[in-house]
């Protein structure tokens, strides 16, 4: 590329939530390529950063899936109306258990006791000859790890030190299926995609239904957040990730949950 071609790129800077990396990294591959006047820089972070950057001024667009931290809440609250923000997928993490264990639901409550090392037997939970609770987790540098925090922990309690940690999906689901006595939670997709065992959460079991009409209780929705003013090439690229024939096409192909 020479330095005038260089100089001449429209440039888009995309920051935020770890879960939402993936599809925009993918849609932004196909988009550049459909507009090759465009370049997308993405740094992968959390949702705060992406919310802070847009704030800041330091993003065009932030990649969220949670709701905004109080702190930034009380610092915009007067100018919450200048941004908004744009659906392009629905996610959700699936609780795993071996493919023959007896017990196929559990409460929210249930998952912050087991995680929490609070319960250690499954005859807890009705299964009497179970044994001992083996834990798998996400790694905690994983959005997923946050994300179960955030949905099932709370604050004020955090995920024993007695769960195994792994920092690969395929390596979650192989250890589950190595280990009757398992129990694990990972990204929805990753399980459903390899035919993973899930458990019912307080009755409703994930699916792309369940989910994106939020009647599961581990549901996400990942969204982009930007000024509600944005310039054109900000609202063209919110447009592609939108489309059915571009964005959404790309996130079905993906084998996540489209919007609509």
């Amino acid at each position: 590329m020479t330095d005038a071609q260089s100089s001449s790129l429209k440039r888009l800077q995309i920051r935020g939530s770890e879960s939402v990396t993936p599809l925009i990294q993918k849609i932004g591959y196909q988009y550049m390529t459909d507009f090759p006047s465009m370049e997308l820089i993405l740094s992968k972070a959390t949702s705060a950063h992406g919310y802070k950057s847009v704030f800041h001024g330091t993003a065009d667009i932030g990649m969220v899936s949670s709701d905004m931290p109080d702190e930034l809440l009380r610092q915009i609250q007067d100018k919450n109306g200048e941004y908004k923000y744009t659906l392009v997928a629905h996610d959700a993490l699936a609780v795993i258990v071996h493919p023959s264990h007896p017990i196929k639901t559990l409460k929210l409550q249930d998952l912050k006791r087991i995680f929490s090392g609070r319960a250690k037997d499954w005859k807890e939970f009705g299964w009497d000859d179970g044994g001992k609770i083996e834990l798998y987790s996400p790694h905690p540098t994983q959005q997923s790890f946050a994300t179960w925090r955030r949905l099932v922990m709370g604050e004020n309690h955090h995920v024993t030190i007695e769960s195994k940690t792994l920092s690969d999906n395929k390596e979650i689901i192989q250890a589950v299926k190595n280990n009757r006595q398992s129990i694990a939670y990972l990204n929805w997709v990753a399980a459903h995609t390899a035919g993973a065992t899930a458990l019912r959460i307080d009755d409703s079991y994930p699916t792309s239904e369940t989910i994106s009409k939020k009647q599961y209780l581990l549901s996400q929705e990942l969204q982009l957040f930007s000024k509600r003013n944005a310039s054109d090439h900000v609202q063209r690229f919110l447009d592609y990730c939108t489309s059915p024939k571009t964005g959404q096409a790309i996130i079905r192909d993906m084998g996540w949950i489209a919007v609509g």
